[in-house]
């Protein structure tokens, strides 16, 4: 794995972890949100790089051991609900209402 991603991915699971220990996330939401959201760009961003290193043999079932498998699981992450669409809307709308 790319280590500046895995960076990434550490940092934001620490901060997943802080806010639950602490409870933050049940007062307000939004940081939630947000660790979500960037956890959801680097699952994108880390399959990138697996098919970037793979190549056309990643589509190619008898030699991908379980990129498939990974490709699919990756695929969703963004619609499990809330979506990361619902996400950025409800972020949106707490921005407005702190803008107004």
């Amino acid at each position: 794995c790319n280590s500046g991603l895995q960076r990434l991915a550490d940092a934001a699971i620490d901060e997943l972890k802080a806010g639950l220990a602490s409870g933050s996330f049940a007062a307000q939401a939004a940081p939630l949100f947000r660790v979500r959201i960037r956890l959801a760009a680097i699952v994108r961003e880390a399959m990138d790089l697996e098919l970037d290193a793979s190549g056309g043999r990643a589509y190619l079932v008898a030699t991908t051991g379980d990129f498939a498998r990974r490709w699919l699981e990756a695929a969703f992450v963004p619609v499990v609900t809330p979506s990361l669409t619902q996400l950025h809307g409800e972020l949106e709308r707490q921005a407005a209402l702190r803008a107004a």
